[in-house]
């Protein structure tokens, strides 16, 4: 159900060991998909299923899939945003590659080109798509002329250079046993695989070629490769890797799939000075950290400021409009006015959390509500963390108690020692969660005190998931590799699905001359349209933004629902109005209660998440 990892110092997000953390940056959410697996953490016991990788990492990301999900046969799903750009003609790609100039032919939409039938792309659709993603950029089935030659660097006449940089370290459980992934080596995907090579390199081999055969790269071959670092996350660690990774290989683009804890910043700062793109699923980054390499960074979920920017619009909408509680527990009288307690985190190992925070207070007290006390808790990440005493979790929820606050806003960061407190001194507010990737993940539901946690909504950013093999990045994998394990396909190609797909976008709607400069102008001009299906959202890029998601759906917890793949065990988040999703300024009235069917028979939602345990010894407040 669950990937667990554990830590006895620091907070501990995805599946690697690497190095004691030097200083932890703002990447608190980081990206894994939903895994199957084994949970035990020392002094605990966990329940899960027996598929997926437990990799210690001493570092304080952690990971969101936000992807879209595959159609099934209950309808065709629309076409998403990105089919909306019309490249599939020349006139609709204008100059702006990194050094200039036309455009050469590009061809192949019979429907657009004059009936010329050559392409050598296997488009899909009507009107033509890429691939079967609905969030595939618009068809390009064929291409020639001239593609520009050197267009920039890492970029030939025939190649694009690409590197993966990744933590080396351990991976248990997989169908080989444990795999050990080389440290300080760079892999040449082109080159023949060695002898038992694990499962990571592997699969990144086949999703070469899938991105090369469906995706329109005008003749140019993308080379990837795999750096694995030195093993250290402080600064000087990462810029020690940064320095090898540009002078072996000089890269177009690197996908960070690190940790990226410790001096994380300094390996983007350093490559995007240099002129190198980076892509990754960095959640919780601060709209300041993209402008200050505009066109070099992008990112799939949402900045903090647009996170704050629709919670704060659902809860003004939903909430705070309507002004009466409605989902209170026994003590709280239903149809009160609401009065409203915030909720966040303090740790400084994630200091975009408070700003996110102060930019929800703003927004909600303009639109009225009414704030009359505030709480916050010192650790942020884990579904359970012994290091910290409960001590504070009591304090707060008596606070709020004293002060008569019908309804919680917490705005971000994860932890489970609230709800507790809250379900021990019997007190039974309606709770409004800001959903980050990991709280509104099933698996994190089950750590909840459930009596508590039956009065949750949560406003997340995440899709309606479906079981793992019929998800867009499962199906994809298999075109290019029938023979993988199952636990491979979902714990590492469908972990690399998201950051290709926005890399593979941009080289396509960039046309032949490829550059930050023209990526930069594809990217943005994706339409801003609302998602018309729960399984995808709405992806485009305004100005001066450089992530991808832009809307959102309301969720709310039954500690008696049975999520798909998961029949063992109960509890789930329940999708109001079958996972609808909403832009900003686009929630209609109502109170969020009303959402919900009135046999509280809404879809679970399959999303789970990497789980998150330290198992440090108690620390005296």
């Amino acid at each position: 159900m669950t990937d667990v990892v554990t830590d006895s110092k620091a907070n501990t997000p995805g599946p690697r060991a690497s190095g004691d953390a030097a200083r932890q940056t703002p990447d608190w959410v980081r990206r894994y998909p939903p895994l199957l697996s084994l949970l035990i953490a020392l002094l605990i016991a966990v329940i899960a299923l027996p598929s997926s990788l437990n990799l210690p990492q001493p570092n304080p990301a952690t990971t969101v899939e936000l992807a879209p999900v595959p159609p099934t046969n209950e309808k065709p799903p629309p076409i998403g945003n990105v089919s909306e750009l019309g490249l599939g003609q020349t006139s609709s790609l204008e100059t702006g590659g990194a050094l200039g100039g036309d455009l050469g032919s590009l061809e192949g939409d019979t429907s657009q080109s004059g009936g010329n039938n050559r392409r050598d792309k296997r488009c899909v659709g009507k009107p033509p798509r890429q691939t079967e993603d609905p969030l595939s950029p618009p068809c390009v089935a064929f291409f020639e002329g001239d593609n520009g030659g050197a267009t920039y660097q890492g970029v030939d006449a025939n190649e694009i250079r690409i590197v993966f940089y990744q933590d080396p370290g351990v991976y248990t459980p997989t169908p080989r046993g444990a795999e050990n992934t080389p440290q300080n080596e760079l892999i040449d995907l082109d080159a023949p695989p060695k002898p038992n090579e694990i499962g990571e390199i592997t699969t990144r081999r086949y999703w070469a070629k899938y991105f090369e055969d469906r995706y329109q790269t005008y003749n140019r071959h993308p080379h990837l490769y795999i750096y694995y670092g030195n093993g250290g996350s402080r600064p000087e660690d990462r810029l020690a890797d940064a320095a090898q990774v540009l002078a072996q290989v000089k890269p177009f683009a690197t996908i960070s799939s690190t940790g990226l804890s410790g001096g994380s910043d300094d390996f983007l700062e350093f490559m995007a000075q240099r002129g190198v793109l980076n892509f990754g699923s960095f959640s919780g980054r601060s709209q300041d950290f993209f402008n200050e390499f505009p066109k070099a960074i992008w990112g799939y979920p949402p900045s903090v400021e647009q996170m704050a920017k629709s919670y704060s619009s659902a809860v003004c909408k939903k909430v705070v409009e309507p002004g009466k509680v409605t989902f209170a527990g026994a003590g709280i009288p239903l149809g009160s006015p609401r009065r409203y307690g915030l909720l966040y985190t303090r740790d400084p190992s994630y200091p975009s959390m408070k700003k996110m925070a102060d930019a929800i207070r703003t927004a909600v007290k303009a639109c009225g509500a009414n704030i009359v006390e505030e709480a916050s808790f010192p650790r942020n990440g884990y579904q359970i963390d012994t290091e910290t005493l409960p001590g504070f979790a009591t304090q707060n929820m008596q606070k709020f108690q004293n002060a008569q606050v019908t309804t919680i806003l917490w705005a971000g960061g994860v932890e489970t020692k609230q709800s507790t407190a809250a379900s021990q001194l019997g007190y039974m507010p309606e709770w409004v969660v800001l959903g980050d990737g990991l709280i509104e993940a099933n698996n994190y539901g089950f750590y909840q005190a459930q009596q508590v946690w039956s009065h949750v909504w949560t406003f997340t950013p995440t899709v309606k998931e479906v079981p793992a093999d019929e998800r867009v990045c499962y199906n994809a994998y298999r075109e290019v590799d029938g023979q993988a394990a199952d636990s491979d396909v979902v714990n590492f190609a469908c972990a690399d699905y998201n950051d290709l797909r926005q890399l593979f976008t941009g080289i396509q709607v960039a046309g032949p001359k490829l550059g930050p400069f023209s990526i930069d102008k594809g990217f943005h001009a994706i339409p801003s349209i609302e998602s018309q299906d729960p399984r995808l959202p709405a992806c485009y890029y305004e100005p001066a933004d450089y992530t991808c998601v832009k809307d959102a759906q309301a969720m709310y917890w039954d500690p008696s629902g049975i999520a798909p793949d998961a029949e063992d065990y109960t509890g789930c988040y329940r999708m109001a109005q079958g996972g609808k999703r909403y832009r900003p300024g686009t929630w209609p009235a109502g109170d969020i209660n009303s959402m919900a069917s009135p046999q509280r028979d809404d879809p679970c939602n399959a999303y789970t998440q990497t789980g998150y345990i330290n198992n440090a010894p108690p620390r005296p407040e």
